[in-house]
């Protein structure tokens, strides 16, 4: 069973779970319930215009 990890964290720091989905697209949507600013910059999800977190979805296989 695969499952999408949604990730922030702060360049060269340690990643911070924001929620575990059964899909890509509900991984995006606790991001964005998160962070109703985050915006895509130069291929990279990131939370605000500033930056303050960059932001990832990680797929895992896990088994059942």
């Amino acid at each position: 069973m695969k499952v999408f990890v949604a990730v922030k964290f702060k360049p060269f720091g340690i990643e911070e779970f924001v929620g575990v989905t059964k899909s890509h697209k509900k991984a995006m949507e606790l991001l964005k319930k998160e962070f109703p600013y985050m915006r895509e910059k130069n291929g990279d999800l990131i939370s605000d215009s500033s930056a303050t977190y960059l932001l990832n979805i990680n797929e895992y296989e896990m088994e059942e």
